[in-house]
């Protein structure tokens, strides 16, 4: 089986992101990603690590919702929990 490159920007969709939670600033993580998500919406990319920072926050229910791509469907659309 051919290996392929493995994509380094999984976690990540901004270098300003990647710092803030590199230094365990989640509140600045959160609004980041709230500006980065009103450009690019739903970007799935962006979801499930948002959801990893809401539950260092202690915020599990958006934890759950942000990692579960399930339920990111309408009318349960992520820019209404952000």
């Amino acid at each position: 089986m051919e290996k392929r490159p493995v994509d380094e920007k999984i976690w990540v969709c901004d270098n300003q992101i990647a710092e803030a939670i590199k230094e365990h600033d989640y509140k600045s993580t959160i609004l980041l990603y709230k500006r980065f998500l009103e450009k690019m919406t739903m970007n799935e990319r962006a979801l499930y690590p948002l959801g990893y920072v809401y539950g260092q926050t202690g915020n599990h229910m958006k934890e759950v919702f942000f990692k579960n791509p399930s339920l990111n469907a309408p009318p349960f659309r992520a820019e209404h929990f952000i």
